[in-house]
Formats: C-alpha cells, sequence, structure tokens
C-alpha cells in the first residue's frame, strides 16, 4: 500500500498514537538514493531553496500539534511548491485533525493541503504477534552496532513483550529493548529480566491523560482502553488475573477488549 503511494506522489498525513514511529512508515515512501529532509528545523525558515534540496524526495513533518503558527506559515508556502518541484510532503499528527482545526486553531486550509492521502498507523498492540519479531530484530541491531555484548531473548521473555500492552508502542518496546540488552547480567535475556523492566513502562499507561474535551461516549472508551491495558501490563496479560482485578466475568471481559481494539490472547495464570 505505502508503495503505491509512493509512485502517486500524492501529499500523506498518517494518523496514530503517539510513540507508533510514524517516520519509519514514511521512509518506505522515499525512493532509492532519493533526498529526505525533516523538517523539524527546517521549518523555521521555509524558502524555495529547500524544496530544491528535496526534489524528488521527500520532506517530512512530524507531530503537527507541535508547529508554531509561524512554522504553520511556512508549512503552507512549501505545501503549495511541493508537487510542482516533484517533493512527497508526509505528515503525521496524533490528534484528531478536526479537533486540531477547531480547538488548537491549526491552519484548516493547511491541513486539507496535507491530507491528499491520509493513512491510519496500527497501534503495537493490534499486531502482539508481531512483537517477538520485531524485538528480535532491534536487539540484533544493538549487538551488530556494539551497543552491548551478544544477547538473545528466551521464548518465555519474548512472550512476556508479546502479552504487554505498549501504551508508547515502538518507542517504549525500543526503550525496553536498550533497556535490557544494558541490564541483563546473562546472555540469554530471561522472563525475570522482562517482568523487572516492564512496570516503569506500564506506569507510563497508568499516567496517560485523557482529554475532558471529548464527547462523553469517547471519553468513556479512552478511560476503559487505558484502564484495561494498564491491568494487563501488570499482570503480563492474563486474562483471569485482569477479571479478578477488575470485578468482571472473563467472557464479558473479552468481549470488552475486543470492542476496545485490544487484542489481548486467553493467557491463564
Amino acid at each position: 500500500r505505502l508503495a503505491r503511494i509512493s509512485a502517486a506522489g500524492t501529499a500523506v498525513l498518517m494518523r496514530g498514537e503517539r510513540g507508533v514511529m510514524p517516520e519509519l512508515y514514511a521512509r518506505y515512501l522515499q525512493q532509492p538514493n532519493a533526498p529526505w529532509i525533516d523538517a523539524a528545523h527546517a521549518l523555521n525558515d521555509a524558502s524555495q531553496d529547500l524544496l530544491q534540496q528535496v526534489s524528488s524526495g521527500v520532506l517530512f513533518v512530524g507531530e503537527l500539534a507541535m508547529l508554531s503558527r509561524n512554522q504553520q506559515k511556512h508549512l503552507a508556502f512549501l505545501a503549495a511548491r511541493a508537487e510542482k518541484s516533484n517533493v512527497q510532503l508526509v505528515s503525521f499528527t496524533a490528534e484528531e485533525p478536526k479537533h486540531l482545526v477547531e480547538s488548537q486553531g491549526f491552519d484548516a486550509a493547511l491541513m486539507q493541503a496535507l491530507a491528499g492521502i491520509v493513512i491510519a498507523l496500527p497501534a503495537l498492540r493490534e499486531h502482539p504477534e508481531d512483537i517477538p519479531e520485531i524485538a528480535t530484530l532491534m536487539l540484533a541491531q544493538l549487538v551488530e552496532t556494539r551497543f552491548c555484548p551478544p544477547r538473545n531473548f528466551s521464548t518465555g521473555a519474548l512472550n512476556v513483550l508479546r502479552y504487554f500492552a505498549w501504551p508508547g508502542n515502538l518507542e517504549d518496546l525500543a526503550a525496553a529493548v536498550r533497556n535490557l540488552a544494558l541490564t541483563s547480567l546473562e546472555e540469554e535475556i530471561g522472563v525475570a529480566d522482562a517482568e523487572r523492566v516492564l512496570p516503569q513502562f506500564a506506569r507510563r499507561a497508568a499516567e496517560t491523560d485523557l482529554s475532558l474535551d471529548l464527547p462523553l461516549r469517547e471519553a468513556r472508551e479512552a478511560f476503559e482502553r487505558t484502564y484495561f491495558e494498564h491491568h494487563l501490563a501488570q499482570v503480563n496479560g492474563s486474562i483471569a488475573r485482569v477479571a479478578e482485578r477488575s470485578g468482571l466475568e472473563r467472557t464479558h471481559l473479552y468481549r470488552k477488549l475486543k470492542a476496545l481494539g485490544i487484542l489481548a490472547g486467553r493467557k491463564e495464570d
């Protein structure tokens, strides 16, 4: 899908939760040997020269909600000329675009220009079956670059990572793998190592701020999602133990998790 979007050359707006690492997806839109510019600092003084530098390449803009009005003005200048300069503009936001425009004063015309194609980036918990492979690849890259001594994951440790909720998505997983790579005492990272590190990421879930500007139904769903992700993380994905903690019958809990988009496995104590 990303390959087809790349061929189209249209502006792309990526949507997703915080921590999904949108730059990884945006890199798939970059043609081999084509230029790439992260506009994080370039937007302070955007010009035609910048478009020439990234011609036939990708201009990536991170979280749109962080842009000042002056940066939005410069981005609008670039967006109006990007197609003519053969530049693909790729941006990301973890916010609802309509909310950005109506509640935070984001330029409506600019948002429309950026959203030529809108794609949703998946949360890590939506594909738990991929977590062991991703974590193994991350660890192999750390070993290859000599960030840490030779390390490998036990099957049990990978299962612990798989059943964790990962509220911070790929960024949290990468941070956890780095932590384990440096602090584990043995070459093989085991279950005890994983269980030692993960509580700090579970606390992040508990501390997640919920927007009070949401409609009641959406706010309730957001709270329930955070609540169950927190407890699943605390008990390494055990449905039985979360049912006990929450006071819900297990079958009801499983239906609730499915409705909230939390694809937890049926893990027994």
